[in-house]
Order: structure tokens, then C-alpha cells, then sequence
């Protein structure tokens, strides 16, 4: 159980009811319901008793309720005195774009809550510069894809899994139905990370093909995403990235689901093992796997 939900569960308490409650913290009646039963679950008993339009605490409940309020307090003391220091602070951080670009923003304005004074550098890398620059220190997080030669430097926790889209452009063949499989992408010149720094995106799309007994036809290699798009904008061929890409002109390049796709990206969020502990890397993990949860 996070503070959060720890709070949610207290609004529910003030309010005396789930969709009353979910209105003034700003989620679904459904998610906030979903927070409270796995809180619940969590703690092995019940906290609410249900009606048709209202909600009453059970005596575990108010006891929850009552060292609640005390424990947010002690929070918020605590965070008044991160913010007196928060000025020798600093938090590098490794991203790629196609995978986190709406996690990492809603997570770093949270953390700057906490943390308004500390000093904040995010890096675009391929995922060969992230693992090298957090194995040397110079990143203290990335958000990434984890791979089985990780175990034992670096330490990774699952953020989201995620499908596949196929990137064309808008007067493509494809670009008029709403999902495509194998056989009708191997048909056309495909378009790839680079292999060198992005092995493991290799792995994924190679894989896939040869699950489907097919051989795709390899027309070029780009640094990212965007080189990416601007190739596929130009013609020449199509490209597979995660469903979380976005492009920026939705009107000369179209992104189509594929279906059936490979295995789903496991996007995770990892540090190195053997380093000191930090307290700023604590908080900023913690509020990247909230804004995953929330998005789901």
C-alpha cells in the first residue's frame, strides 16, 4: 500500500461514498473502486461497507482512518523538510521517447512537488548508451526494456507491457485498414532501429517474423524513433514500434495496431544495484510506477 491510495481511501472515508470521492481525486469510480479492494486485499480485511449509494467504515476501517490521518501528516512534515534541501539534489535520467513519454512527465512533475529545487537532466539514448551510462554512474534511473544479462547489476521494476503498432505512411497500401498481421507487413521494405544500440528491439521484430515463418525485407536502420517516422513519412517502407509512439503529424504518417504482434515490450524502470541509496531516485521510482498504475 502506497501513500496514495492511502489518501484516496481517506477522501472515500470523508465523503461517505466512491463517486463522490472519485470526483474530488480526479479518477474513474471504477479505478478508485479497484485502489480501495486491492488496498483491502493487501491488508487481509474489509475497510468499507457497501450500499447501493454510500459507503460506511467497518471498525478496522476507522482505525485505519484515525492512524491515517496521522501517518499523511507526518508526510507532509517530511516533505517540507526535503524541500529545505531539495536544492543539492540532482536526478539523471535515461529515457526512450517510445515508451515513456506519457509516464515520464506527469512522474517528474510529481516529483518536483516534492523536490521543487532539485536539479533535473533527462537524456534520449538508445538503450545501449542508458545501461552503459547507469552502469558508470552517470544516470541514476532509466526507463527502459530489461534483459536477462541485467540480473545481478541492475535492478528493474515492470512499469507497463505494451503491443505494437506499424508506423506508414498516409497514402501507404496499409494505411486504410485498422490493423495489420505478419504476412501483409513482410511485404514491404521494413525499417529498423539500428542493431548495434538497440539489440534488443532486433531481437523482438526478428523473433516475430521468424514465428511466422517469414522473412522481412530490411531496408534501413535510424538512431530513434523520429529518424524512424521521417523515413517512413518519405516512403521508404514501413516501421514497427511500440503502441506507445506517437508521431507528430498524425496526417502524413499513420500508426496501425498489429494483430496478431510480438510478444508485448515489458516497459520497466531500472537503477543499479550497487549503488549508494538515494532518497530523490526513491521517490522519483515511486512516482513513475503511480503514473503507470493510473494510466492502466
Amino acid at each position: 500500500m502506497d501513500l496514495r491510495t492511502l489518501h484516496h481511501f481517506l477522501v472515500v472515508a470523508e465523503e461517505g461514498g466512491i463517486s463522490a470521492a472519485a470526483r474530488k481525486v480526479n479518477l474513474t469510480q471504477s479505478s478508485l473502486s479497484r485502489q480501495i479492494k486491492a488496498m483491502e486485499d493487501e491488508l487481509g480485511f474489509e475497510l468499507l461497507v457497501r450500499s447501493a449509494h454510500s459507503v460506511s467504515l467497518t471498525p478496522a476501517g476507522e482505525v485505519i482512518v484515525k492512524n491515517g490521518t496521522r501517518i499523511l501528516r507526518a508526510w507532509d512534515d517530511a516533505v517540507a523538510n526535503a524541500r529545505s534541501a531539495g536544492s543539492s539534489i540532482t536526478l539523471r535520467i535515461g529515457y526512450a521517447p517510445s515508451l515513456s513519454n506519457d509516464i515520464l512527465a506527469p512522474a517528474l512533475e510529481r516529483f518536483r512537488q516534492t523536490h521543487p529545487n532539485a536539479r533535473v537532466s533527462l537524456f534520449d539514448q538508445s538503450t545501449v548508451e542508458m545501461r552503459a551510462a547507469l552502469l558508470e554512474g552517470k544516470l541514476d534511473a532509466m526507463i527502459g526494456l530489461p534483459l536477462p544479462s541485467d540480473k545481478g547489476s541492475i535492478e528493474w521494476e515492470e512499469l507497463r507491457q505494451q503491443g505494437c503498432n506499424l508506423a506508414v505512411p498516409v497514402n501507404h497500401p496499409l494505411a486504410k485498414k485498422s490493423k495489420v498481421g505478419p504476412e501483409e507487413i513482410a511485404e514491404f521494405p521494413l525499417l529498423m532501429f539500428d542493431k548495434e544500440n538497440y539489440s534488443d528491439y532486433w531481437a523482438w521484430v526478428t523473433d516475430y517474423f521468424k514465428a511466422h515463418s517469414l522473412n522481412a525485407k530490411i531496408a534501413g536502420e535510424f538512431d530513434g524513433v523520429t529518424s524512424m517516422f521521417a523515413a517512413v513519412d518519405a516512403n521508404l517502407g514501413v516501421g514497427l514500434v511500440a503502441s506507445g509512439s506517437r508521431v507528430n503529424d498524425p496526417s502524413r504518417v499513420k500508426l496501425i495496431k498489429v494483430s496478431p504482434g510480438p510478444e508485448p515490450i515489458i516497459v520497466s524502470v531500472g537503477r543499479c544495484v550497487n549503488r549508494e541509496p538515494n532518497p530523490a531516485v526513491d521517490v522519483f521510482v515511486a512516482e513513475v510506477k503511480l503514473v503507470a498504475r493510473d494510466l492502466q
